[in-house]
């Protein structure tokens, strides 16, 4: 599942929406992504947000909306979030983040770490729609994760990036910089 995985994140990163969507749903053919039999549901946000990005061809927001969210908890609002966002409704995308961040799994099996992950989405939502809500939301936890793992250089540079503060933007992309050159 990690090699399904990989080759779909890489055509999501690369803007390749409608083949990701393709690459996620090939995953989705031998593994459960909406998260039974056990299985860690950590690619379905991803899958989300290549679907929201390409027209949802396979509709997979109507399969997600019928999903028990208490069973999937983090990713099944993460990818509410992004379909809710795409959409333009950001009242709904934030409350869905909100719940997400406070259902975040362990990260023990998953290839992306949860606290990035969730801070990612909030990043690409604000890129893809320019709704700063998504930022405000976001850059408290950059700053708070950067006293939990302070060797982690995520947090630093988004707060180098999306921070408001000119100081603290500059201390952030410094340590950003040595932490990952």
């Amino acid at each position: 599942h990690f090699v399904f995985f990989a080759d779909a994140y890489v055509a999501l990163r690369r803007g390749d929406y409608a083949a990701a969507a393709g690459k996620f749903d090939a995953m989705a053919a031998y593994y459960p992504v909406e998260g039974m039999l056990g299985f860690d549901p950590y690619a379905l946000g991803y899958f989300a947000w290549a679907s929201a990005r390409s027209g949802d061809k396979l509709g997979l927001e109507a399969f997600v909306r019928k999903l028990n969210p208490a069973q999937i908890g983090f990713d099944h609002h993460l990818a509410l979030a992004f379909f809710s966002g795409q959409k333009g409704d950001h009242d709904a995308a934030l409350a869905h983040l909100k719940r997400a961040f406070d259902a975040r799994p362990f990260t023990e099996r998953r290839p992306i770490p949860t606290e990035y992950q969730w801070a990612e989405a909030c990043e690409w939502l604000y890129e893809a729609t320019k709704e700063r809500r998504y930022i405000e939301l976001a850059l408290p936890w950059a700053k708070v994760h950067q006293r939990i793992q302070p060797m982690m250089s995520w947090a630093y540079a988004f707060e180098a990036k999306h921070g408001t503060e000119e100081q603290d933007r500059i201390r952030a992309l410094g340590i950003a910089l040595h932490l990952d050159p």
